[in-house]
């Protein structure tokens, strides 16, 4: 099968777009500062613990289907540059489960598409890791400490939906959240650092300490909560991420 991506939903093969070349998976480069210490050898590396964006090569070439009229063809064309634009999912067809989030930043030639067989680079930025298009959910029902197991690469954000009242304290691996004067349901999102209601209403003030990332493997996770506070479940929702 030859090869193809997958940009918003519509599919290259299906704008008459051929792939000539899909770009190599690249791990991201680590963002830091190295640092040169007078007297010492070698260097110190300080870093944030995340990662760079970074930039996808597509090549490819334009082959409209035969019997096509030119109006039909120029029609075609002014449709790719509509799709080939802004922000959206991307997905390869040599690892289709995964995506990226993905911005298109470069020009595309305008004049090599009205050439029949000519080639164009499509750039994209995307985010350090693909991430798995289905997500794995785990539905916790009882407090104390349980451990479960994660199927990710590389440590990954979650978003939690927790059904809990009164006063309430998460503790996954070593990240500790304390959550204060709940009345109803609250979604912690470990992407958007975010804390709100199902009705969308910030909720971040309810909230002390830090947002939680899964690791590769075994992870620990406890609920406590004492009483007249009231723990009734939490469904924890994460995407494996990869190169």
């Amino acid at each position: 099968m030859k090869p193809y991506f997958i940009y918003n939903g519509i599919n290259s093969r299906d704008m008459g777009i051929s792939i000539l070349k899909l770009p190599p998976r690249i791990k991201p480069e680590r963002r830091g500062e190295i640092i040169n210490v007078p007297g010492r050898n070698g260097f110190l590396f300080e870093s944030d613990d995340a990662y760079n964006n970074k930039t996808l090569e597509i090549e490819c070439t334009f082959l409209p289907p035969e019997g096509k009229s030119k109006e039909e063809i120029d029609k075609m064309i002014m449709e790719i540059l509509v799709w080939l634009d802004g922000q959206g999912k991307l997905v390869f067809s040599d690892y289709p489960d995964y995506y990226y989030e993905a911005t298109i930043i470069n020009a595309i030639p305008i004049e090599r598409l009205f050439k029949r067989y000519r080639r164009f680079i499509v750039a994209f930025e995307v985010q350090p890791f693909s991430k798995s298009i289905s997500p794995q959910i785990v539905d916790l029902s009882t407090s104390g400490e349980q451990i479960i197991s994660v199927s990710t690469y590389y440590e990954t954000p979650v978003k939690i939906n927790l059904q809990s009242t009164g006063n309430i304290e998460i503790h996954i691996n070593d990240t500790i959240m304390h959550f204060n004067n709940l009345e109803n349901p609250i979604i912690i999102d470990g992407e958007l650092l975010n804390v709100s209601d199902g009705n969308g209403t910030n909720m971040n003030s309810h909230m002390v300490g830090d947002y939680p990332k899964l690791k590769p493997g075994n992870n620990t996770i406890s609920v406590i909560c004492e009483e007249p506070s009231t723990f009734t479940s939490m469904k924890i929702e994460y995407r494996s991420l990869w190169l």
